[in-house]
């Protein structure tokens, strides 16, 4: 199925409770989603809230027949389950995700247990981030755990033209961010130059309108030509 919905960056820190009598339906509880039914992304996700439900996970309870969830570089921290049928974060279709035990206590591909001494020591951030580090990574490592990082935004400035205008797609964007720059000349008059440069007075590669927002804040700029 083609993914509809795309979780990114999300985290549950409370407690989940559904329905534990039955397999009818509604008695699904997920720290980010309890069913999904018609193909999910989930991405950069943890949960430490404590899940009840007939399905219990600590990410996503349950799918859907002939449905894919993808879940991947998740945690599930200190999340107690409570239900019929359990899962530390979901059922299929999973890649790099970890959550707390001394040992495995399921069998499904992709998910791996960890100690808190793992999670605490810098072992699972690590591992949720890959190859990304630096200002790409997303993890960063709590007290105990592993948590999202807060994006640094910087300030998109645009000087004020003559013979047309510039405007930016962005008031603020954080370093790797693509920020779009829309120009509207004046009668009688085409675009000449559109420029940007950091706070350094370093210039900023533009291309089509657009450029990738560095660590620092921007100027951009344009003018224009009689044509």
């Amino acid at each position: 199925a083609t993914s509809c919905a795309q979780f990114i960056q999300c985290r549950n820190d409370g407690d989940i409770i559904g329905k534990t009598t039955s397999a009818s339906s509604g008695n699904y509880a997920g720290g980010i989603l309890a069913q999904e039914t018609n193909g999910v992304t989930i991405s950069d996700c943890y949960n430490t809230g404590d899940i009840t439900g007939y399905y219990a996970g600590g990410i996503v309870a349950s799918r859907y027949s002939n449905v894919t969830t993808t879940v991947t570089n998740c945690h599930s921290y200190g999340a107690t389950l409570t239900g019929t049928t359990t899962y530390p974060i979901a059922n299929e279709s999973i890649t790099n995700c970890y959550y707390l035990a001394d040992s495995e206590t399921d069998s499904v591909s992709g998910t791996t247990a960890k100690t808190s001494n793992e999670f605490s020591d810098g072992t699972v951030s690590a591992l949720l981030n890959g190859t990304r580090t630096g200002s790409s990574a997303v993890w960063e490592q709590g007290t105990t755990m592993p948590t999202l990082k807060t994006p640094v935004y910087y300030t998109v400035t645009v000087s004020a033209a003559t013979n047309g205008s510039v405007s930016s797609a962005k008031i603020t964007a954080a370093e790797g961010d693509t920020v779009t720059l829309t120009v509207t000349p004046a009668t009688g008059y085409t675009l000449d130059t559109i420029t940007v440069t950091d706070a350094s007075g370093t210039p900023v590669t533009v291309t089509d309108n657009a450029f990738t927002m560095p660590a620092k804040a921007v100027t951009a700029s344009a003018t224009f030509k009689e044509g």
